[in-house]
């Protein structure tokens, strides 16, 4: 996952749109039955549970651009691992990238411990409740039509 860290001092505006965004994971999470407190990972700003047939991960963290600090959000839906076999593991890259050309919001990318994920990112200053609950059903809806195929096809 995306390393995610907090700096204490960041600015009260950053703050409170950190607040609002941690309020719809918890929304999205109890309306779906998970508990937030036990999703929450307790060394930084994210959540790891099970919704559909995918293990979700989200997170918020920092980053900037043009020089401005600025929070994002990261939903990932792990679909599976790497192959361990060099060529498999070739065709999969291959596989994931032309899957990646095709689509628009999403994108297939590989976990520090060689998971496959999919995952959307976008800049929390334009994210509502209903965007995050569009950004997980995404990934749900496009990971459970892929996921058997790229399971059993490396």
């Amino acid at each position: 996952m995306i390393q995610i860290i907090f700096n204490k001092a960041l600015g009260s505006s950053l703050m409170s749109t950190k607040a609002v965004v941690i309020d719809y994971i918890k929304q999205f999470l109890e309306e779906n039955g998970i508990s937030f407190n036990t999703a929450k990972k307790p060394e930084n700003d994210s959540w790891i549970f099970r919704y559909g047939t995918l293990q979700f991960q989200v997170g918020i963290y920092l980053y900037t651009r043009l020089n401005q600090t600025k929070i994002g959000l990261v939903v990932s839906g792990v679909i599976g691992d790497t192959p361990i076999d060099k060529l498999n593991k070739r065709n999969l890259y291959e596989k994931l990238l032309a899957l990646n050309d095709q689509m628009v919001e999403a994108a297939f990318r590989i976990s520090e411990n060689d998971k496959i994920l999919l995952s959307i990112s976008k800049d929390v200053g334009s994210v509502s409740y209903k965007e995050l609950k569009s950004m997980i059903n995404t990934i749900a809806k496009i990971g459970d039509s892929l996921d058997e195929e790229l399971k059993n096809g490396f």
